[in-house]
């Protein structure tokens, strides 16, 4: 009887501690595979987006070249650009400027719609072969990511149109936008880029595309945050000093979408 308990007693012996050691590190190293691998892709995509704002400048530079205007501006597009239908084809007012507006008249990509200058810019520089990943053949009835907005690496799209004065729809007050041609990232096309449903990155990323780009600082330079009233819980502090908001950074603690930005390609 003695030796039969002793026999079951051995058969429900359980992991040893060297063994429970051995699992746990295989965890940790699968985890920390995991993590690094979500960092290397998001750093992956943020270098993508400072690349394309370049090829986007690049390609605006090469049609001012090619053609004399400004993409979206130019008054004979179907005479000049090989294939331009669709979005393309109609004729901006040749003033030399991105309107963001139907009439013509307006500049503020923060408010950018498909039937202006600035719905039909990336259209006429894809037809250019200009850029890519834009339907530069394609008529849309509403501003339509992939069709007249090019996607960005990280989730959203590019609005683009000229800045006329030191405001932009969706920058703060605080902030100073000097006058020039912006691309605008937002997740929501013909909505203008004011709250949080247009927001489409961290803090962080955020911050590290005005770094490669820029300065760096929100409130300052060729890259400008867009993102809410500057505070503690938004995409950027609020600054001190200013204009310009030298003193306001990135809240880079806040691993939240509370971003977005405007920079400046012209």
């Amino acid at each position: 009887m003695t030796h039969s308990t002793q026999q079951i007693r051995q058969t429900e012996g359980g992991f040893t501690l060297v063994e429970l050691a051995i699992v746990m590190i295989i965890i940790g190293l699968l985890i920390g595979g995991i993590l690094k691998g979500q960092e290397l892709i998001n750093n992956a995509r943020v270098s993508s987006t400072v690349s394309q704002t370049k090829a986007i400048e690049t390609g605006i530079s090469a049609f001012r070249d090619k053609y004399a205007a400004v993409p979206g501006d130019i008054t004979n597009p179907t005479a000049r650009i090989p294939a331009c239908v669709g979005l393309c084809a109609t004729a901006g007012n040749g003033d030399g400027l991105i309107a963001t507006d139907a009439a013509g008249t307006a500049f503020d990509p923060g408010v950018a719609v498909v039937a202006s200058e600035g719905g039909r810019a990336f259209a006429m520089l894809a037809a250019a072969g200009m850029i890519g990943g834009v339907g530069g053949g394609a008529s849309a009835a509403v501003a339509t990511a992939g069709v007249s907005n090019p996607n960005l690496p990280l989730p959203g799209s590019w609005k683009i149109g000229y800045n006329d004065d030191a405001t932009m729809t969706g920058v703060p007050a605080a902030f100073t936008v000097s006058a020039g041609t912006y691309v605008v990232s937002t997740l929501a096309l013909g909505t203008a880029s004011t709250s949080d449903t247009t927001y489409n990155m961290t803090p962080v990323q955020a911050a590290i595309i005005d770094r490669k780009v820029d300065d760096g600082l929100p409130g300052s330079g060729s890259v400008i945050a867009i993102g809410g009233a500057p505070g503690a819980a938004t995409c950027a502090s609020a600054p001190v000093a200013g204009p310009p908001a030298v003193d306001s950074v990135y809240n880079e603690a806040l691993g939240t979408v509370l971003c977005a930005l405007a920079v400046k390609v012209q």
